[in-house]
């Protein structure tokens, strides 16, 4: 597509080529890689050059291209990972970058848009539109379609007047309006022409509206507007006079239902509105949460006395079913607190010595039942993310996880949670199990996911070289986020004599997903060793598997590991002969000349350096100014 454009828009095609690239690189590889900080150098170089002689690049977005005045300057059909599909998906329509774009900014940005799409529980935050509100870029604007997001992040997020958004820019300022809409029911409130009602008279309603609007008789809708002459009567409208709120309804003004809230239905009627302050507010939550817990357990009390009191009339089995639905309600409403306290009490008469052998025998089954591994993994998904609840909740786990043994545990820790709480549970399992091995290796040795991707953390929190080697085993899972997942370890624990191979198991695997983590875990690990691993595996089937882009990206970390080994496989690679000269070598070939020079360049070695010295007027024209261009920079660098 760059080839086809001319001038300005052919600049915009390659920066958003840059951004695609870099926003790629940015969920797998270091930013200490090489690569990516040239990546990231040329990237930024190229908008701040761009914007200071241009001005604003203001860019439409389709499904699978973005727009720049009548010109399509990036096309990706990629549903899936596809940079203008993503922002497509979350609702953006237009972006527009402005003069003054700081690195800082477009490394947050970066971040933003190298995420992986979420489909759990966080998704609706971690969309692209509410990561963008949150961090409120001065000089990133965009454009989101209403309804993909919450309704006041448009307020902040265009510039009114833009024609980028195709008809939606002019809206960025109405959030509070259509908010005002939804309460009255009534869309003619803003007082726009934009989304007429249906019909003549017809009344367009927000999902919430109904809950706002009262009716009158005919089945209509009270009609705001009708009242906006409502106001203080004349002789208390004093100018600077501070009044309290009061309103006044005309005679017959509203002809609602029997039940309507007033004081009378016709005639003049008046409200004194006395705010009440946040002070009031918070005290009056906590009274509420405390007759809560207090009533709870009160009630729980209650029973077991009418069992001692009224035997013939109240038993057990009237009572000890109540459990599970408060234990639910408790839950989703995250008031943990009440929980724990009633867990506490249950548990102090479980433990025997208050009531007769069959109402202790009734608590102990009322602990089991908020003991199971579904109830504790509804509690700490239902945390997940909130490390205030997540502290209360770890309370709660503390008086429940001794009922569990650890295939339990292990089960519990299979569900989703956040890392915090994982991180805690698989410490609290392992020193269950010890360092003995054999809980997560028979789940390795099974097909259940959950339990294996549990498994991969216990022994990544282990770290002994026994874990290690049982780490490396599920390298040659079926299932793609196993192997991820094990690779994924691999980069971050001590390694072992085998953990080269495993790591090379990882470079050929058929999903891509698992190539990107494998190289990922090779550049955290670092080790010398490894290079000769990644070589033979580039040389062998990845040259031809992925693009220039990672291309470069191994060949800088090839350096980056062992720079004489770098130095000596890549110059092995050079095919400068004469039909390399004059251009007519395929385009493998010119392509493996052209990562051999940046992998010579990123080594920096006399060595690396002398050679490119030696080939520098062969090959193509192409080539000897690629490398007369590295030549170049390297002599600048070794000047004082």
């Amino acid at each position: 597509m760059r080839r086809k454009l001319q001038g300005v828009p052919r600049d915009v095609a390659q920066l958003l080529h840059n951004l695609a690239k870099t926003a790629r690189s940015f969920g797998f590889y270091s930013r200490t890689n090489k690569a990516i900080a040239r990546f990231l150098d040329e990237l930024f170089t190229g908008f701040d050059d761009f914007l200071t002689a241009n001005g604003a690049l203001r860019l439409g977005v389709g499904a699978d291209r973005f727009t720049y005045g009548e010109d399509d300057v990036y096309h990706d059909p990629d549903r899936e990972a596809g940079l203008p599909f993503r922002l497509y998906r979350d609702g953006i329509r237009a972006v527009v970058f402005k003069p003054g774009l700081t690195r800082e900014e477009l490394d947050n940005l970066l971040d933003v848009l190298a995420k992986r799409a979420s489909t759990g529980r966080d998704a609706e935050e971690e969309d692209v539109v509410t990561l963008l509100w949150k961090l409120s870029f001065e000089h990133v604007t965009y454009t989101a379609v209403e309804g993909f997001t919450h309704d006041l992040h448009a307020g902040g997020s265009g510039e009114a007047g833009d024609e980028e958004g195709g008809g939606q820019a002019g809206e960025a300022g109405e959030a509070l309006p259509k908010m005002m809409e939804r309460i009255s029911g009534a869309r003619k409130t803003l007082g726009s022409t934009k989304r007429a009602p249906k019909a003549e008279g017809e009344q367009v309603r927000g999902r919430v509206a109904r809950s706002f609007v009262d009716r009158s008789e005919t089945g209509e809708a009270f009609d705001f507007d009708a009242a906006a002459d409502l106001a203080a009567p004349p002789s208390l409208a004093g100018a600077g006079e501070e009044l309290e709120v009061i309103r006044t309804f005309r005679p017959g003004l509203y002809q609602g239902p029997r039940d309507y809230p007033l004081a009378r239905r016709g005639g003049l009627v008046e409200f004194d509105y006395q705010p009440i302050t946040v002070e009031e507010i918070t005290a009056l939550k906590m009274e509420l949460a405390e007759d809560e817990e207090r009533g709870l357990i009160h009630m729980l009390d209650y029973c077991f006395e009418l069992c001692l009191s009224e035997p013939r009339y109240f038993k057990t089995t009237a009572f000890v079913p109540m459990i599970a639905p408060i234990r639910r309600y408790l839950v989703r409403h995250k008031r943990l607190g009440t929980l724990d306290v009633l867990l506490r009490y249950l548990r102090g008469v479980g433990r025997g010595g208050v009531y007769p052998a069959h109402l202790t025998r009734a608590a102990v089954e009322m602990l089991e039942e908020c003991s199971t591994p579904e109830a504790l993994a509804g509690l700490v998904a239902a945390v997940s993310g909130d490390p205030e609840a997540e502290d209360v909740a770890w309370d709660v786990l503390q008086q429940l996880l001794p009922s569990l043994d650890s295939d339990e545990l292990l089960v519990l820790l299979g569900h989703g949670m956040s890392e915090r709480m994982a991180s805690i549970l698989a410490a609290t399992l392992i020193r269950t199990t010890g360092s003995e091995l054999a809980l997560y290796t028979k789940a390795l040795a099974g097909t259940d996911t959950p339990l294996a991707l549990a498994s991969l953390r216990c022994l990544a929190t282990l770290r002994t070289a026994e874990a290690v080697l049982a780490v490396e085993g599920a390298v040659g899972w079926s299932e793609p986020a196993v192997r991820r997942a094990a690779l994924r370890v691999l980069g971050r624990v001590p390694p072992s004599p085998t953990t080269a191979r495993s790591l090379g198991k990882g470079l050929r695997d058929g999903d891509q997903a698992v190539r990107q983590e494998a190289i990922a875990a090779i550049d955290r690990q670092g080790l010398p060793e490894l290079a000769p691993t990644l070589f033979h595996w580039f040389e062998a089937e990845g040259f031809s598997q992925i693009d220039s882009t990672e291309r470069d990206i191994v060949v800088n970390l090839l350096a980056s590991l062992d720079p004489d080994y770098a130095t000596r496989a890549l110059a092995e690679r050079l095919n400068l002969g004469l039909r390399a000269k004059l251009g007519g070598l395929g385009g493998d070939v010119a392509e493996w000349n052209r990562v051999v020079v940046e992998g010579l360049a990123a080594a920096g070695t006399e060595e690396s350096l002398a050679k490119l010295r030696e080939v520098r007027t062969q090959g193509s024209q192409a080539f000897r100014e690629q490398v007369t261009r590295i030549l170049i920079a390297a002599s600048r660098r070794e000047q004082p």
